[in-house]
């Protein structure tokens, strides 16, 4: 099951939350590979791992957690980021995604 991105940038906006990403961001808290004017990464194939839902599944996550419960988790920080941002339209667009993914069989 791929991440079913809205592309909205927050993650790598937000970089400073998240630990791991700290070698990563510059003097703001952004990641430093982040392109704010065009919301796209600069190193995206060849981004960390971190920054890789797919590969941190299997590399960190598989073994305790189903794909489904990990996608709605990532889903549930992206909900978190655009309702800290004022994103109403990206939020109903998140729980929507949450719902039809929760419906899903495993």
């Amino acid at each position: 099951m791929d991440f079913p991105c809205l592309a909205c940038g927050l993650c790598c906006e937000k970089a400073r939350y998240v630990k791991e990403l700290r070698p990563f961001f510059d003097e703001k808290g952004q990641c430093s590979f982040y392109d704010r004017k065009s919301r796209k990464c600069r190193i995206y194939d060849c981004r960390p791992a971190i920054c890789h839902t797919k590969v941190m599944y299997e590399k960190r996550f598989r073994a305790f957690m189903t794909e489904k419960d990990y996608i709605l988790a990532n889903l549930s920080v992206c909900l978190a980021l655009n309702r800290a941002a004022g994103n109403r339209d990206n939020e109903e667009r998140i729980r929507n995604i949450m719902e039809e993914i929760e419906e899903r069989a495993d």
